[in-house]
C-alpha cells in the first residue's frame, strides 16, 4: 500500500480521478513534506494525517471529501499551505488550527463549514492569505484576527457572520483585500480601517452596515474597488472621496444616502464603472463627472437628482451605458449626446426632459437599449 513508501517526501497524484477516503495508511508516510491530491474524487481525510509532522504543503482542494476537518490537523506544525478547498467538508474549523503557526496561505473556502471562526486563528502570524467564504460560518469575527500583522488577503464573504466588524482590523497593515461581503455583519465601519493604506479591495456589500460613509475612507489612497452597496448606510458621500484617485469601480447603490454628489468625484480618473443608484441622493449631477474619461458604466438611477444633464457628459469618450431614470432631470437633450457613437444603453424614462428628441439619434448606431419614457418630450 501507498503506506509502505516510508522514505517518500514529495506525493502528486492531483487530476487522476482516484476515489474513496485518503487511505490512513497515508499516516505512515513520516517523511513527507508535500502531499498534493487536489482535483480527484477523493471523499475522506484520515485523523491519520496528523502524523506527519514535517508536512509543509497539504493540497486536497477540488475533490468530495466529506466529513469534519480532523483536529489532528493541528499537528502539522511545519505546515506553510493548508488547501481544503472546494469540497464537501462539514462541522466547525477545529481550534487546533491555531497550532498551525507556520501557515502563510489557508484556504477553507466553498465547503460547508459551519460554526463560528476560532479565536485561535489569531496565532497564526504568518498568515498572508485566509480564505474562508462560502461557507455556512456563524457568530462574530474574532477580534485576534487583528493579530495577524502579515495578512494581506481576508476574504469572508458569503457566509452567514454577525456582530460587528472588529476595530482590531485597523492592525493589519500590509492587507491588500479585505472581503466580508454577503454577510450579516451590522454596526458602523471601524475607523481603524482607515489605517490600512495599502488597501486596494473593499468588499462590504450586502451586509446589515449602519451609520455614515466616513470621512476617513479618503485615507485610503490605493483602493481600486469599493463595493458598499445594500446595507443601510446613511448621511454625505463624503468629498474625501475625491482622493480615491487609483478607483475604478465605486459601488454604493441601495442605501439611504443623501445630500448631493460631490463634485470631487471628477477626480477619479481610473474610474471605469460609477453606481450609486437606489438611494435619496439629490442636486444636479456635477460637471466635472466630464472628469471621468475611463467611465464605462453610469448608474444614477432612482435618486432625486435635479437639473439638466451637463453637457459635458456626452463628451465622456468610453462611455457605453447611462442610467439615470427615475430622477427629478429636466431641460431639454443635446446634440451632443449624438457624438456618443459607443453608447449601447441610454434609459432616460421617469424624468421632466421637454422638447424635441434630437433628430440626430439615429447616429448611435450601437445603441441596443432606449427608454425616453415617462417625460415631456414634444413629436419630431
Amino acid at each position: 500500500s501507498i503506506g509502505d513508501l516510508v522514505q517518500l517526501q514529495d506525493l502528486g497524484l492531483s487530476s487522476n480521478g482516484l476515489r474513496g477516503p485518503i487511505p490512513s495508511s497515508v499516516g505512515n508516510l513520516l517523511k513527507l513534506q508535500y502531499l498534493s491530491l487536489l482535483s480527484n474524487w477523493l471523499t475522506g481525510i484520515p485523523s491519520s494525517i496528523g502524523n506527519l509532522v514535517q508536512l509543509r504543503s497539504l493540497a486536497l482542494s477540488s475533490n468530495r471529501l466529506i466529513g469534519r476537518v480532523p483536529s489532528s490537523i493541528g499537528n502539522l506544525g511545519q505546515l506553510q499551505l493548508l488547501d481544503l478547498s472546494s469540497n464537501q467538508l462539514t462541522g466547525s474549523i477545529p481550534s487546533s488550527i491555531g497550532n498551525l503557526t507556520q501557515v502563510q496561505n489557508l484556504a477553507l473556502f466553498s465547503n460547508h463549514l459551519a460554526g463560528s471562526v476560532p479565536s485561535s486563528i489569531g496565532n497564526m502570524a504568518q498568515l498572508q492569505y485566509l480564505q474562508l467564504y462560502s461557507n455556512q460560518l456563524t457568530g462574530s469575527i474574532p477580534s485576534s484576527i487583528g493579530n495577524l500583522t502579515q495578512l494581506r488577503y481576508l476574504t469572508l464573504f458569503s457566509n452567514q457572520l454577525t456582530g460587528s466588524i472588529p476595530s482590531s482590523i485597523g492592525s493589519m497593515a500590509q492587507l491588500l483585500d479585505l472581503d466580508s461581503a454577503s454577510n450579516l455583519l451590522t454596526g458602523s465601519v471601524p475607523s481603524s480601517i482607515g489605517d490600512l493604506v495599502q488597501l486596494q479591495f473593499l468588499f462590504l456589500f450586502s451586509n446589515q452596515l449602519t451609520s455614515s460613509i466616513p470621512s476617513w475612507i479618503g485615507n485610503l489612497v490605493q483602493l481600486q474597488f469599493l463595493y458598499l452597496s445594500s446595507n443601510h448606510l446613511t448621511g454625505t458621500i463624503p468629498s474625501s472621496i475625491g482622493n480615491l484617485v487609483q478607483m475604478q469601480y465605486l459601488f454604493l447603490p441601495i442605501n439611504h444616502l443623501t445630500g448631493a454628489i460631490p463634485p470631487s468625484i471628477g477626480n477619479l480618473v481610473q474610474l471605469y464603472n460609477l453606481q450609486v443608484y437606489s438611494n435619496h441622493l439629490e442636486g444636479r449631477i456635477p460637471s466635472s463627472i466630464a472628469n471621468l474619461v475611463q467611465l464605462q458604466d453610469l448608474y444614477l438611477y432612482s435618486n432625486q437628482l435635479t437639473g439638466s444633464i451637463p453637457s459635458t457628459v456626452w463628451q465622456l469618450p468610453s462611455l457605453r451605458s447611462m442610467f439615470l431614470f427615475e430622477n427629478n432631470l429636466n431641460g431639454t437633450l443635446s446634440r451632443a449626446m449624438c457624438q456618443q457613437h459607443g453608447l449601447t444603453g441610454l434609459y432616460l424614462g421617469v424624468n421632466s426632459f421637454h422638447g424635441d428628441i434630437p433628430s440626430c439619434i439615429d447616429r448611435l448606431s450601437r445603441l441596443t437599449a432606449l427608454d425616453l419614457s415617462g417625460n415631456q418630450f414634444t413629436a419630431n
